[in-house]
């Protein structure tokens, strides 16, 4: 049947026309007709757009779980660690970096690990 139509009807028939009918009789913008409302398919692909949109950022907010730590001596010396995938790796290093800046008269505990 596309065949027996003529070029310029087939032209008005494409993909691309039919969204512009659609746009231009769905918004009252668009259109200059203010009589008009938007239609619940329209409707329907806003919400799927903000429902998407809402879904991608929700997503890239999300912290990664990371662990980091606190190591404070007796004499006031500190070691810290952060994001580390395993709390044992980053009590380690906070342990390290604390044991490095005191004396080997005091020893150094883990004050905070999240």
């Amino acid at each position: 049947m596309a065949l027996a139509m003529a070029p310029a009807q087939r032209r008005r028939n494409g993909w691309l026309s039919r969204i512009a009918r659609t746009a231009r009789s769905s918004f009252p913008i668009a259109s200059n007709q203010h009589n008009r409302t938007l239609t619940m398919n329209t409707f329907a692909r806003i919400g799927f757009a903000a429902l998407i949109s809402v879904t991608a950022l929700a997503g890239a907010a999300a912290p990664a779980m990371a662990w980091d730590c606190i190591a404070v001596s007796e004499e006031g010396s500190y070691g810290y660690s952060y994001n580390y995938d395993d709390k044992g790796s980053a009590i380690e290093r906070a342990l390290n970096e604390c044991a490095n800046r005191t004396t080997s008269d005091s020893t150094c505990e883990i004050v905070e690990c999240e």
